[in-house]
């Protein structure tokens, strides 16, 4: 499993979408063909929009580029997406705030959740032997699950429980990417995919006990004050 590339991610970063090039995908669909890909709208605000074809039932995928490959998106990797057989609508970001909390901090690159899949974590917290949990599936593409973990970094990927291997997401939620990273303190953590939104993201959850505790600091430093 690979870890993140510093340079990589600079490179891809500084990537820009021209206003005066038309953004396409191309996939399957189409043979990956750049003289047949399927023009993304722009929808105002940096998000751009389109409905490219199903090939079936089953793994789907696509990548964004200007025309050609001189500019593309993902950076490492296509987006694979479980489809119902239904056209698929993707959306491409180019308004990212890289303050939001949210990976990856560029261009993002996201799709309307079909459903039929579910995803967990799997990584490094056991030498990728085993998933580590299941997400719930929240609605509108919206995936998320809160996990104890030794205390320590790891790389992880978010992998389709329908599909396995076949269809991964790691730091630019792209197979064949990146893994993504987590540092892990004494809480819990939370993971939240975004599949809609092509973003990811980690936190630690304080534990009851510990809300008790800071609450009762809280408090006393209140008196301390008086």
């Amino acid at each position: 499993m690979r870890m993140t590339c510093v340079a990589s991610v600079l490179a891809v970063a500084a990537l820009t979408a021209s206003a005066s090039a038309a953004i396409q995908a191309v996939g399957n669909f189409n043979g990956w063909d750049n003289g047949t890909g399927v023009v993304l709208n722009d929808l105002g605000g940096g998000v751009w929009g389109a409905t490219i074809p199903s090939t079936g039932a089953g793994i789907n995928e696509f990548k964004l580029n200007i025309g050609d490959w001189s500019q593309y998106w993902p950076s490492t990797g296509n987006v694979k997406v479980s489809s119902n057989g239904n056209p698929i609508d993707i959306f491409f970001y180019d308004n990212v705030n890289p303050n939001d909390g949210w990976s990856p901090n560029y261009q993002r690159v996201g799709y309307v959740d079909q459903g039929g899949t579910g995803f967990e974590i799997i990584g490094d917290f056991n030498g990728w032997s085993a998933p580590i949990g299941t997400l719930t599936d929240m609605g509108n593409g919206l995936y998320e699950g809160t996990f104890n973990i030794a205390a320590g970094g790891y790389g992880f990927k978010f992998r389709s429980v329908a599909h396995g291997w076949s269809m991964s997401y790691g730091e630019n939620l792209a197979d064949w990417d990146n893994n993504a990273f987590v540092n892990v303190g004494s809480d819990p953590v939370k993971f939240s995919l975004d599949v809609t939104h092509g973003r990811w993201k980690t936190e630690n959850v304080p534990t009851p006990g510990a809300l008790a505790l800071l609450g009762v600091g809280a408090l006393a430093a209140a008196r301390r004050r008086r």
